[in-house]
């Protein structure tokens, strides 16, 4: 049971928030709003609040930051301190780039507002499809849901994308970027201390400040030794964590200035330590994949790779469904490569099929909440399902609508960066971000790891794809202007001084280009044509 001190931090959560925000920029202190408070903040903790949705770690951090944007706190706050003046507040610095914000808070695109209105509105579909209740032949029977189950779901989808609506607004430049990744790889440094400690004292952390473990003990112990819970849900999250700053410090260290990259490249060693020391298996593989290609290919073709990710990611549950890729073949290639893994694949491949075949029968809009989307036994009426990937949960208790909308809505940033992948304006810090993301994307397929960092990095991929979009635009637009301009003097009248180098004589038509060249001097005029009888006009 969550002691005292659990509540009280998410209640005072908003006042840390106050306070970075008072004294690091707008674009960092959101970034540190929504990081920290995902990785301190305890797990399944839950405070109902009246109208709005549980108070938790998902959504406490989220809500703070978007409460101190509106209040406009530390807008023009640029830190700066010189020596000597520790007690002087911030100033403006005078070589720093100006904070921009992207126009509205719902995506440009047409088909963004239909993806977050597939997201947040389905729900009340959902709900209005499944007023009947589930019932078991021994006599049990699961509730139909209620009217009110249709303004939480709304509610509760609305608060999970407020992360991604708050960076899609506020970190859309290069810069931003480069400093989500610096404060991943800081952040990944600093949680390397309790990560080392639960690693030799086993999970205990959470136990310790909230009192009570956030998950099942046993599960804390894998290939020889304890891997590390701290305060998220599960070992595996902390996992997807260490990998996301892992490969954030690979980025660093490519694009860091010389004098940098030694200290780059000693946070990339110690946090890829740190990520082995997870003993996940999964994220290991993928972020040995990844690595090399942010080290070593270009801008262009990381983004390429990121949207053949997302695009794989997507298709993937129509190609289980459908019958093109089945558990066997999985099983087989598995096997091959990772023995170890194929136990545990096999029983989450197992309950795919259960759940793939249970959300066939209500597949547009899902089951709903309370636990309708899971298998049971028809007599005993035990639940015989277990739930692993995201990709799953969602289309069980949302159908293929909810599953299209949230994965498109994370996916699309990718698809709008590739459609811009020659554009000056995509960096390599931005192309690193989006292989991260896909990263992220993957994780989804096996795990339920669908976090409050991931809403943060598609929400400012998609701010800086619409921003590069714009400028792109803009620059379009002003050189149609000047182009139109060029044509327009060279076809207006100019007036030419008169002879003697008195006052203005009259006006003299410019001559175009082409008779330009072919009389180059008044002098070389042709003649004037004489009229029938061979006498000149005067």
């Amino acid at each position: 049971m969550p002691n005292a001190f659990a509540y009280a931090m998410l209640l005072i959560w908003p006042l840390v928030a106050l306070w970075l925000f008072k004294k690091l920029p707008r674009a960092e202190a959101l970034i540190w709003t929504l990081v920290a408070g995902y990785l301190l903040l305890p797990s399944r903790v839950d405070i109902n609040l009246p109208v709005l949705p549980p108070l938790n770690k998902s959504n406490s951090p989220a809500f703070a930051a978007l409460a101190m944007c509106l209040a406009g706190v530390g807008v023009a706050i640029v830190k700066q301190r010189r020596k000597g003046a520790r007690g002087a507040k911030a100033a403006p610095a005078p070589d720093a780039p100006p904070a921009m914000v992207r126009p509205g808070w719902l995506p440009a695109s047409m088909t963004g507002k239909l993806l977050f209105i597939a997201v947040v509105l389905g729900p009340f579909i959902t709900v209005i499809l499944n007023r009947d209740r589930i019932g078991f032949a021994y006599g049990g029977f699961i509730k139909g849901l209620q009217p009110y189950d249709a303004f939480a779901g709304v509610m509760n989808h609305a608060v999970l994308l407020l992360p991604m609506l708050l960076a899609r607004k506020y970190l859309v430049t290069a810069q931003d970027h480069r400093l989500i990744l610096r404060i991943l790889v800081v952040a990944g440094v600093a949680y390397s201390v309790p990560m080392l400690i639960e690693v030799r004292l086993s999970p205990q952390l959470h136990t310790w400040i909230y009192g009570f473990f956030q998950h099942q003990f046993a599960q804390t112990y894998r290939f020889g030794g304890f891997r590390p819970f701290v305060f998220l849900e599960h070992g595996l999250r902390v996992a997807l964590f260490a990998a996301m700053v892992f490969l954030a410090a690979v980025a660093l260290w490519r694009t860091a200035p010389q004098n940098n990259r030694r200290r780059a490249l000693l946070a990339a060693l110690w946090l890829g330590v740190m990520l082995v020391m997870c003993r996940s298996v999964g994220v290991l593989v993928l972020s040995a994949l990844i690595a090399p290609m942010i080290l070593i290919l270009g801008r262009r073709t990381q983004v390429l790779v990121a949207a053949l990710i997302a695009l794989f990611v997507i298709f993937y549950p129509a190609t289980r469904g459908s019958g093109l890729v089945t558990a066997p073949s999985i099983m087989a290639v598995v096997q091959k490569v990772i023995p170890s893994k194929a136990g545990s694949l096999g029983l989450r491949l197992l309950n795919e099929d259960r759940l793939l075949d249970h959300a066939s029968k209500r597949s547009m809009f899902g089951w709903g909440g309370w636990g309708r989307s899971r298998v049971y036994d028809d007599f005993s009426g035990e639940d015989i399902s277990t739930t692993d990937g995201a990709w799953a949960i969602i289309i069980g208790e949302y159908g293929w609508v909810g599953y299209v909308g949230t994965f498109g809505i994370l996916a699309l940033p990718i698809f709008g960066l590739f459609r811009l992948r020659g554009d000056p304006g995509l960096t390599l810090e931005t192309s690193a971000l989006a292989l991260i993301l896909s990263l992220n994307l993957l994780d989804l397929l096996p795990n339920s790891g669908l976090t409050l960092i991931t809403w943060l990095l598609a929400g400012s991929l998609m701010g800086r794809a619409e921003q590069i979009a714009a400028e792109r635009d803009a620059r379009l637009t002003q050189r149609r202007a000047s182009r139109g301009a060029e044509n327009v003097a060279e076809t207006s009248p100019v007036t030419a001084p008169g002879r003697g180098g008195g006052g203005g004589g009259p006006a003299k038509a410019r001559v175009a280009p082409q008779q330009a060249s072919r009389y180059p001097s008044p002098t070389d005029a042709p003649p004037k044509r004489r009229p029938p009888g061979g006498r000149t006009r005067r």
